[in-house]
């Protein structure tokens, strides 16, 4: 999934790796720094365009985790769309 990412002063495109309700792996276009803050936008499958703010709590490789800010009511969205497509546990 196509992402824009705010970091300072910059806005750097990039793409999703794996999302969860805490954060997200991406590929930046542009180094990020570890510890940075930054805000992600991005659209859900179902198309809902969610915008969170996060930090980058990990590097690796050519990837950057981000970790949403906990208090950022933003993930609940993130969240419920998780949920809505998680197999069954019966499955």
């Amino acid at each position: 999934t196509a992402v824009e990412i705010r970091a300072y002063q910059r806005t750097i495109t990039g793409s999703s790796r794996n999302i969860g309700g805490g954060g997200m792996l991406l590929k930046a276009d542009e180094p990020l720094w570890l510890g940075e803050p930054v805000e992600v936008s991005f659209a859900l499958p179902d198309g809902a365009r969610i915008v969170i703010a996060g930090a980058v709590c990990r590097l690796q490789r050519d990837c950057a985790a981000i970790q949403f800010d906990a208090g950022d009511a933003r993930r609940v969205a993130i969240e419920r769309w998780i949920d809505a497509t998680a197999p069954s546990p019966d499955a």
